[in-house]
């Protein structure tokens, strides 16, 4: 197993390589979030470690701000009299105040934030929003400020304006400042930047905490008319007298222009702009054309970063490593040079990420910050994402379990030949595997612990994945004890987390999970609640399985579970039921599915409910004998490792793929559409083995989903997904 330098900031996240960047014409849309916080709350500080990569993905298409209850830093009244209808739980965030489909309140819990913020930055604008006139008196502290909102589209309704005073880095004394902690030595999140921090952080730095509402938390009316017509400027005029204890050089001013209704989901955020209050803000983007490197195991490659910055002055850029938000194993090296660069005004410049390899296979995450260091600015960080996969790997094991080895990647290995030997372990991460689609493994394997809950149940481009899998015919295993309710009927499920359950897989869950833990008053756990696994008979997993499980009587030295689910399989499934609990054959824990050659298995627990190693050995062999039986697919012995990129693309793509046996001398390439036909042929393609590489183009293809299929002269072929775009 790789012992990784650093954690990777919040395993949750969706990374994507390719920053946001300002549409050529009309007012960039920014997305507005407001995470709602206390320092009293534990888990904020992941929420607040999401909102930190968001912002460098996205530095000139997000603002995001604190807006803080029950500690010293809470607005009187804003919270209880206003924002509370928003709030599900803490952290959640308001992201422009959308009340999005399947969602419950405006608040959203952080596992979605990135879904919805990418989504939201799609749009397009239909005001621009200025900050002008920006004045602060030192001696009487007083700030003024105009904000203009000019429309591109006429709009109507009771449309408003506002202006939010936000400080960073605010510090504090006592319980009222002091940031919990509950990632601290938190089991299921070692590698997380605040994994080794203390559950008490005294001096804690708060950032983008908002200050005040100057024009109300709905803003102010009657500055734009009810039908407000496009071109024609709207002004509204704002002054705050600034406490003294509130560090000028800190603040922010966020101008928003907002419509208003009296339901909650009616107060919605158009659009938003940002300007310093004493120095400027300076942005930068960062993009990496080709993210994903196969860089094979004692090797030494590189890609290039391109740095842009959006304002129109000269800056000089400081570029590193970011060793908190990357994950790279020990003996790997990764640097990025030069490591200062000088932007003139809207202007970009390159540097190259260069990765050494040590003789381990295995991954990594390389994130590169870019900011000015300049004082007399307010620089916001870039970020871009490199990655790398030692090629050749066919077994991927996705973890989100902190005995993810014992419990399963090891049952794996033991099977030995490629199982032990192209088995590798990879970050469940979104961005990740959108640099090395799921379906380019044969098999991949799938645990998350109650720590880690919905990382995978409740992300759409996780399951999206997962789907990709099952519809090229591959293998697919998944543990976990609230996945499926929380896709399903969790305040978190979307429209495509329960499709992927209700109708791909064809279950459902029958109740509410059930708590397998005995608590105190104080909510401390104090013992297990042991329940009866057993196995449908004859079934050629379950088939004997009689075992009591969570039986645990050291809570302090035997791992245990939190909570199960339990499933209800839908007549028209291709599922079968294969173990079932309380000795009730209706509460299903565990079901094989099939269609074609594509299976999978899924257990609602983890093997930590079951402590006789005899009995967990025997589940997971039956389970990857099933699951390996009569395989039969083209790609199943291809020597091919192919990777495309950019991916979608419009005029064309490289496609780099690595040759493992000797006698592939040539190859050839076929872009297939939905429907099945051959709609471009290249003729045989000399190889050598190694890496290769090809470039496809667009020869006047239609917009939309492909496969490209590569056929060696050995006959063995590798198929990957490909997305033409306008």
């Amino acid at each position: 197993m790789n012992v990784f330098v650093r954690g990777l900031g919040a395993l949750l996240l969706a990374l994507f390589m390719v920053t946001g960047s300002a549409q050529s014409q009309g007012p960039v849309k920014r997305v507005f979030l407001e995470q709602f916080t206390g320092a009293w709350c534990g888990w904020c500080v992941d929420g607040s470690v999401v909102i930190d990569n968001l912002l460098a993905q996205y530095p000139n298409q997000l603002i995001a701000v604190k807006v803080h209850q029950g500690d010293g830093m809470e607005i009187p009244k804003v919270m209880a009299d206003t924002l509370r209808s928003f709030v599900a739980g803490y952290p959640s965030g308001a992201i422009d105040r959308m009340l999005f489909s399947g969602q419950q309140t405006v608040g959203i819990g952080r596992n979605l934030w990135s879904t919805y913020v990418r989504q939201q930055m799609a749009m397009t604008a239909d005001v621009g929003v200025e900050i002008s006139n920006v004045n602060f008196d030192p001696s009487t502290r007083k700030i003024t400020a105009d904000v203009t909102a000019t429309f591109v589209k006429s709009a109507s309704g009771d449309l408003r304006i506002n202006l939010i005073v936000v400080e960073d880095n605010v510090t504090g004394t006592g319980a009222a400042y002091d940031q919990k902690n509950f990632i601290s030595n938190n089991a299921g999140f070692v590698g997380h930047p605040y994994y080794s921090k203390p559950a008490t952080i005294t001096g804690y730095k708060h950032r983008s905490v908002v200050r005040s509402y100057a024009g109300g938390v709905w803003g102010v009316k009657g500055i734009i008319p009810g039908v407000a017509q496009t071109g024609t400027p709207y002004t509204a005029k704002f002054s705050y007298t600034l406490p003294a204890s509130y560090k000028a050089d800190n603040i922010t001013l966020v101008g928003t222009v907002q419509k208003y209704g009296t339901a909650a989901s009616a107060k919605i955020m158009l659009n938003a702009n940002e300007v310093g209050l004493t120095k400027a803000i300076v942005k930068t983007e960062s993009a990496i054309e080709k993210p994903a490197m196969l860089v094979a195991q004692g090797s030494k490659g590189s890609t290039e970063i391109t740095i842009k910055n959006l304002s129109s002055a000269a800056t000089s850029v400081t570029l590193s490593v970011d060793a908190e938000n990357s994950l790279i194993p020990e003996g790997w090296d990764a640097t990025v040079e030069p490591a200062t660069i000088s932007l003139p005004a809207n202007g970009t410049a390159k540097a190259n990420v260069t990765l050494n390899t040590d003789g381990n296979q295995g991954y990594a995450v390389i994130a590169v910050d870019a900011i000015s260091e300049d004082p007399s600015v307010i620089g916001r960080v870039s970020r871009g994402y490199a990655y790398n996969m030692t090629p050749g790997m066919k077994y991927a094991v996705y973890n989100a379990h902190p005995r993810m080895n014992e419990n399963y990647a090891q049952p794996l290995r033991n099977r030995g030949g490629e199982f032990e030997t192209k088995s590798i372990d990879l970050p469940l991460n979104a961005g990740f595997m959108e640099m090395y689609p799921a379906s380019t493994f044969d098999a991949a394997i799938f645990a998350v612990h109650y720590n880690g809950r919905g990382s995978l149940g409740t992300n759409p481009a996780i399951l999206a994945q997962i789907s990709g899998m099952l519809d090229a015919g591959k293998k697919v295993f998944i543990a976990g004890g609230l996945e499926a309710y929380l896709g399903i009927k969790s305040t978190s499920a979307t429209n495509a987390t329960k499709s992927f359950f209700e109708s791909k897989l064809g279950v459902t869950v029958t109740n509410d999970p059930v708590l397998r833990l005995q608590t105190n008053a104080n909510g401390q756990i104090t013992g297990t609640i042991p329940f009866q696994l057993q196995g449908v008979k004859d079934d050629v997993i379950g088939n004997g399985i009689d075992y009591l499980a969570n039986d645990v009587t050291d809570l302090n030295a035997e791992p245990f579970l939190y909570f199960t689910d339990a499933l209800a399989v839908n007549p028209d499934s291709k599922a079968t039921p294969v173990l079932y609990m309380d000795e009730n054959a209706d509460n299903v824990a565990g079901i094989r599915w099939q269609e074609g050659n594509a299976k999978l298995v899924m257990f609602t627990f983890d093997m930590d409910g079951i402590s006789d190693e005899e009995v967990k050995n025997t589940i997971m062999d039956r389970t990857y004998t099933w699951l390996f039986s009569n395989a039969s697919s083209v790609e199943e012995d291809s020597d091919l490792s192919m990777l495309i990129q950019p991916n979608p693309f419009s005029g064309a793509a490289t496609v780099q793929f690595m040759i493992s046996d000797p006698s592939t001398q040539f190859v050839t390439f076929n872009l297939v559409d939905m429907l099945g036909r051959n709609v471009q042929t290249s003729m045989p393609v000399p190889v050598s083995t190694g890496m290769n590489s090809y470039m496809i183009k667009n020869n006047g293809l239609m917009p939309g989903a492909y496969r490209l299929v590569v056929t060696g002269s050995n006959g063995k072929t590798q198929t990957m997904p490909v997305m033409i775009n306008r």
